[in-house]
């Protein structure tokens, strides 16, 4: 049955860094940031495309869902320290039936961020993540 059902992913349908709210970003972008040597938003090491194999293959589609076709967004929040060590792991939308805790489980999966960096020093900041669960 799983070889029929495939997981979409909207991989990253937003990512919103350092605001208690999720502002929608089409497609898989992320958001322009601007950047200079001295300041620059938390960053999956190895990028957006690194983050979005990571979930490709670390996001499990949990039975419950699958069996109930249960679809929708999981909105998760989780700070990323100086360290680029995640902390602080909420939900911020829940869709129920496991999928809430397959997106918890993947975030404390994940390698340490890159911090963000303020004046050339490293910042504690903000992430929201949008999975998108999706029967096909």
């Amino acid at each position: 049955m799983q070889k029929r059902i495939l997981l979409l992913l909207l991989l990253l349908g937003a990512i919103c860094l350092g605001s208690s709210f999720a502002q929608p970003i089409a497609s898989a972008a992320l958001p322009i940031i601007p950047s200079s040597q001295n300041q620059h938003a938390s960053a999956f090491p190895g990028g957006e495309q690194a983050l979005k194999s990571f979930i490709i293959k670390q996001l499990v589609y949990p039975k419950t869902a699958i069996d109930n076709a249960q679809e929708g967004i999981v909105k998760i929040r989780f700070l990323v320290r100086k360290s680029g060590d995640i902390d602080q792991i909420s939900m911020v939308k829940s869709i129920g039936f496991g999928c809430d805790e397959a997106a918890i489980k993947l975030v404390k999966e994940m390698p340490c961020w890159q911090p963000a960096v303020r004046n050339g020093i490293a910042i504690e900041k903000w992430v929201t993540l949008e999975l998108a669960f999706r029967l096909i």
